[in-house]
């Protein structure tokens, strides 16, 4: 078989990547290493850090992409590229919108929930964690036995 597009690892920016390569019509094939699909993203508690996330907004949430940048730049310092710092903040909400539209995952804004780091500059005590949205295993069918299990704790 010939592919146009392959991904290597099944979390969530696997998936997410193979997501978009299929709907833009490219034949695609996904490899994991590991004996059930999920990587650490299907182990994890599934948040994803989205300043001024679609949910955010809705819910009234003062935040801007400045201060976003602020946060992480005191966090990261020059550990990161800035360009993409930005561009993550930048396009962070726009990947939730197309996400939700193109795929059965929904988000949800976490309860008040601070930022990793709490007392740097830009921090926010809510609404950049966003939550994935409970989602019924039984529509995979026989699928459902090839993802990997969630650890106890965030059960």
């Amino acid at each position: 078989m010939q592919y146009e597009v392959v991904v290597m690892g099944s979390g969530g920016a696997g998936l997410t990547a193979a997501l978009v390569a299929a709907k833009a019509g490219r034949k695609v094939a996904v490899l994991e290493k590991a004996p059930h699909f999920g990587g650490t993203t299907a182990i994890s508690g599934g948040g994803v850090w989205i300043p001024e996330s679609p949910q955010a907004v809705a819910a009234g949430v003062d935040d801007s992409k400045q201060k976003a940048l602020d946060y992480c730049l005191s966090v990261v310092g020059n550990r990161a590229e800035r360009e993409l710092i930005e561009a993550y903040i930048e396009t962070g909400p726009e990947m939730v919108e197309w996400l939700e539209a193109n795929s059965s995952v929904n988000f949800l804004l976490s309860p008040p929930s601070s930022d990793w780091y709490p007392d740097v500059e830009g921090a926010m005590h809510e609404g950049r964690l966003l939550a994935p949205a409970e989602y019924d295993g039984k529509q995979l069918g026989p699928h459902f036995d090839s993802l990997s299990r969630p650890r106890q704790e965030f059960n």
